[in-house]
C-alpha cells in the first residue's frame, strides 16, 4: 500500500512540475551547515517556510515546489523549483547555511532536475505553493 501511494505521489509531483515550470524557471538549493541548527525534518520545513515567506514579500507571484532531503552527515538540503527568478540578495535571506540558484535553460535540464527532486522525495518531505496549476480530474 505504501509503495503504490508513494508512486502516485511521485507521478502527481512530476505532473505538477511539468504543468508549472519550464525553461527560465529557477532551481534553488538550500543547505544547512550544521546539524545542530536544524535537528529534524519538521524544523527544516519550518525554516524553509520562513524563507519562502520572506521571498514572497518581494515577489507576490512566487511559485515553488520543493523537496527536503536528509544527507548522510545528518544535515538537510532543500531543492526547490520556482518562478520567477529571485535576486542573489534574496538568497541571503536563507540564514542557515549556503544557498545557490541556477536557471533552467533546457527541457533536458528541467527533466534531470525533476528527477533529483523526485529521488529526494519522502512522504513528508515535500512542499508546494498554493498557486500552482493542478489538473483536478486526474487526481
Amino acid at each position: 500500500m505504501y509503495n503504490s501511494n508513494m508512486e502516485f505521489k511521485k507521478r502527481r509531483f512530476i505532473e505538477i512540475c511539468n504543468n508549472n515550470f519550464g525553461i527560465g524557471s529557477i532551481h534553488i538549493e538550500l543547505n544547512v551547515n550544521c546539524m545542530a541548527l536544524i535537528p529534524s525534518i519538521e524544523d527544516m520545513h519550518y525554516e524553509v517556510e520562513k524563507f519562502i515567506r520572506k521571498i514572497k514579500v518581494h515577489y507576490s507571484d512566487f511559485m515553488y515546489i520543493a523537496t527536503i532531503t536528509k544527507l548522510g552527515a545528518g544535515n538537510f538540503r532543500c531543492n526547490m523549483l520556482c518562478n520567477p527568478d529571485i535576486s542573489e540578495n534574496d538568497l541571503n535571506l536563507w540564514n542557515n547555511g549556503n544557498a545557490h540558484k541556477d536557471k533552467i535553460n533546457s527541457f533536458d535540464v528541467l527533466d534531470e532536475f525533476i528527477e533529483v527532486l523526485v529521488s529526494g522525495m519522502q512522504s513528508n518531505s515535500y512542499m508546494r505553493s498554493k498557486n500552482l496549476r493542478i489538473i483536478k480530474e486526474m487526481y
